[in-house]
């Protein structure tokens, strides 16, 4: 089971335990150690993990599952474990690290080659050897101090400080004890005993130890709890027994009796399993524990595995036997416990109460002896001129380094060229000393090497011209260099040997002592893209088509050369009445570029434009008369067509009566025709619509009998009865009635009650039916009884 410090919770998602790896430790100080945590449970997220050193987080909540812990005194750490998913439900598990002390050593820590070395290890709690390999090797000293062999090189020894703990770095809270048929004194007894296997005090305020209640429900619980106490005295054993009389009474009986299944349990404060033990139940049986203890909802997950302890545990030879825990041992299952005799208030035997850890930390000291100054050679300078080098300066050397001198000296010896150029390299040579003549020497190495192109000045920029007359003339460039002198170059011209484009690249190059060179170019573009120019040409009338003339097209000219024009197309329209040919001239210059100038030509007779107006298109049954009114040009006879079977008339201007049917509509057509025979058609719609003929009476009596009983609108014709509606008014504004069928009419009420005789408004709106025609009409009602 776990430590009072650690538990499970009972939530169905969550952690159920944590469990850090190791949990106790000796640790040399000085040195850190890596604790891995297991935790067990359901979690739908993600395991989250905190680490405390009492009230203080020293590891925030993370994914994290292990800590890495380095503390300089024996120190007590508490690992949380929660899921992401549920993070309410926390639980925690307490870790101990003990450190041994790291020796304090003093002594001679440099000597001249040759010499011997007095060593001094001092510690407060532990003992301290000397040793010649941090593991095993030979004993140099059996005591703090040491004085070692003439020394001609740095040399290592390790002061081991030999630590045990202080027996205070474990323990358990443990069920140790479950009697089932009585103990010594009391054959008929049942008991149960708690053992605090700490060497030290523990806070168990709030835990509670439950017991069953049935022999056949698992989930059965005894009503009574015993509280455990405020404060758990190191190394001690607490009973309960259910013996009314006794002080130490549990409150209630003790449902116990073999050989039948119970079950015993601590619980903390926090709703975790502390330790659990039973007997008789399955495994299986044991799966569905799930009561609720103290206000909390207990499940098992690793608290227990297995079948039960077996049922046979109880009086042997007319001495009484218990469930006795073996040892200290907390696997969790039946193998935990072994049926013994019993021993009621005191330590099993086999139990500890603590343990403790030890070990050996070696802590090296090394002896420093007298050796030759070091130092690197500077790192290579670049130079591009000669005249950049600086004087020799014992300065460049800045990694002298010396055992025993602090600050070794340096001077410069030479320096040689290999009269090479570009580059050229120096070799220049310094000395670094010690105190005790001992010396080093180191070169430092200077290249002068050109590598920077001389310059020029800003290149003309690109251009591009329309004409070759238009290309700038060539101009000198100035340059200038870091080590030679400045001047200036004339630059070449190189052409495409193209044409509308023509690409000229002038191009400037300058070359230095050293070989580096600078070019830079400027493209010149000749590339006429203007086209030409000519005058528009004017549209003509012919009846037939004239031949092609390209004088006709003038004011041609172009920026760069003398245009040529060509005849391009003749197009028709294949039109008649008149015909329609676009003539197109090509004007073209030297680089192709090219403008069109085209003129219309009008061959034949042009169609006339008919038209006429009327002067009424939509008329009633009752006036079919309708005058036209011809606005038709260029024509000289006509046909007029009026859609009603009539013959056809000839006339500029005509009139014609309809036939008064209702709602039909006719097509008038009137055909316009040139001197020619060319034609043009026009068209209007006469339509004779059906007249509005409404009555609306001004009074009517709904008494009752079998005359005119109810108000409404007599509609003769005219009306759209899908487009109606009535409203009636008192004399208030108050509407009283509103339909929207024409079949239907007031009968007097409102609200289900006939109105008083009087006079009552009455309004109509309706469409006409063959057009939008909108009509809106009012007036008095009179109810007469």
């Amino acid at each position: 089971m776990i430590v009072a410090v650690g538990g499970v919770s009972r939530a169905q998602c969550g952690a159920t335990s944590v469990t850090p790896t190791p949990d106790i430790m000796l640790l040399c100080e000085g040195s850190d150690t890596l604790i891995t945590f297991a935790v067990t449970g359901t979690c739908s997220g993600t395991y989250e993990y905190q680490v405390l050193n009492g009230a203080t987080v020293v590891q925030a909540w993370s994914p994290t599952a292990s800590y890495l812990a380095a503390p300089i005194v024996m120190t007590t750490f508490t690992v949380q474990a929660r899921c992401s998913a549920c993070p309410a439900t926390v639980v925690s598990q307490d870790f101990i690290i003990e450190v041994s002390e790291e020796p304090v050593l003093t002594g001679d820590l440099f000597v001249c080659s040759g010499q011997t070395a007095d060593l001094l290890a001092t510690t407060d709690t532990t003992a301290v050897t000397w040793w010649d390999a941090e593991t095993g090797g030979t004993q140099l000293s059996a005591t703090n101090t040491l004085t070692t062999p003439a020394l001609t090189s740095n040399t290592s020894f390790w002061a081991q400080a030999s630590t045990t703990s202080s027996g205070t770095t474990g323990g358990s809270v443990l069920i140790t004890e479950c009697g089932t048929e009585g103990y010594a004194g009391d054959p008929s007894a049942d008991y149960i005993e708690i053992s605090n296997l700490y060497s030290t005090a523990i806070n168990t305020t709030g835990w509670v130890v439950a017991i069953s209640d049935s022999y056949t429900n698992i989930n059965v619980v005894n009503s009574t709890y015993w509280y455990l106490p405020a404060t758990f005295a190191p190394c001690s054993v607490v009973t309960k027994v259910d013996i009314a009389s006794a002080p130490n009474y549990f409150g209630t009986n003790i449902f116990w009796n073999a050989p039948n299944n119970s079950w015993a349990i601590i619980i903390d404060n926090f709703g975790n399993v502390v330790d659990f033990i039973c007997w008789g139940w399955t495994a299986a049986q044991i799966a569905t524990f799930n009561p609720t203890i103290n206000g909390f909802n207990i499940t098992l997950g690793p608290e227990w595995t297995g079948n039960g302890c077996p049922l046979n545990c109880g009086t042997v030879s007319g001495i009484q036997y218990s469930y006795s825990r073996t040892g200290n041992a907390d696997n969790n299952n039946a193998a935990d416990f072994i049926c013994q005799a019993t021993s009621t208030d005191a330590v099993n035997p086999g139990l500890t109460c603590g343990w403790s850890a030890s070990g050996t930390c070696p802590y090296e000291v090394m002896v420093v002896v007298d050796t030759p100054p070091t130092a690197s050679n500077p790192a290579n300078s670049t130079y591009q001129c000669s005249a950049d080098v600086p004087a020799p300066d014992p300065s460049v050397v800045t990694t002298e380094l010396d055992d025993y001198t602090s600050v070794p000296n340096v001077t410069f010896i030479n320096e040689i060229s290999d009269g090479n150029t570009c580059p050229e390299t120096i070799t220049r040579t310094y000395r670094v000393a010690d105190s005790c003549t001992n010396y080093i020497d180191v070169t430092h190495t200077i290249i002068i090497n050109d590598t920077i192109a001389p310059q020029f000045e800003p290149t003309p920029p690109d251009v591009s011209v329309q004409c070759i007359g238009d290309v700038p003339p060539m101009v000198n460039l100035n340059w200038t260099d870091n080590c030679t002198i400045s001047g200036s170059i004339a630059g070449t011209d190189v052409s495409s040997g193209t044409s509308c484009p023509e690409i000229i690249t002038r191009t400037w190059t300058y070359t230095d002592d050293c070989g580096n060179n600078v070019t830079t170019s400027q493209t010149i573009t000749v590339n006429d893209t203007i086209p030409p120019m000519a005058d528009n040409l004017n549209d003509e009338q012919h009846l037939v088509l004239p031949p092609v003339d390209i004088n006709v097209v003038t004011g041609v000219s172009d920026n760069c050369s003398t245009p040529t024009v060509t005849h391009f197309s003749d197009v028709s329209d294949g039109g008649f009445c008149p015909e329609i040919v676009t003539r197109t001239y090509r004007i073209t210059d030297d680089c192709g570029n090219e403008i069109y100038r085209s003129q219309n030509f009008m061959v034949g007779d042009p169609f006339p434009e008919a038209g006429f107006t009327a002067s009424v298109t939509e008329m009633n049954n009752l006036e079919t008369d309708v005058d036209f009114f011809n606005t038709t040009t260029g024509a000289v006879t006509y046909v007029w067509y009026y859609g009603d079977n009539s013959p056809e008339d000839s006339t500029f201007h005509t009139s014609h009566t309809f036939p008064d049917e209702e709602g039909n509509a006719y097509l008038v057509e009137m055909i316009a025709f040139s001197p020619f025979g060319c034609s043009d058609t026009a068209t209007i719609i006469v339509r004779v619509l059906e007249e509005i003929i409404y009555y609306v009476p001004n009074s009517f009596t709904p008494d009752g009998d079998e005359f005119n009983q109810t108000f409404q609108p007599v509609f003769y014709s005219g009306i759209d009865v899908n487009n109606f509606e009535m409203k009636i008014y008192n004399r208030w504004g108050e509407l009283l009635f509103e339909t929207h069928d024409v079949n239907s009419g007031w009968d007097g009420t409102y609200n289900g009650k006939l109105v008083q005789e009087g006079s009552y408004v009455w309004s109509l709106k309706f469409k006409a039916l063959y057009n939008d025609k909108k009509v809106e009409d009012k007036g008095h009602i009179s109810i007469i009884r």
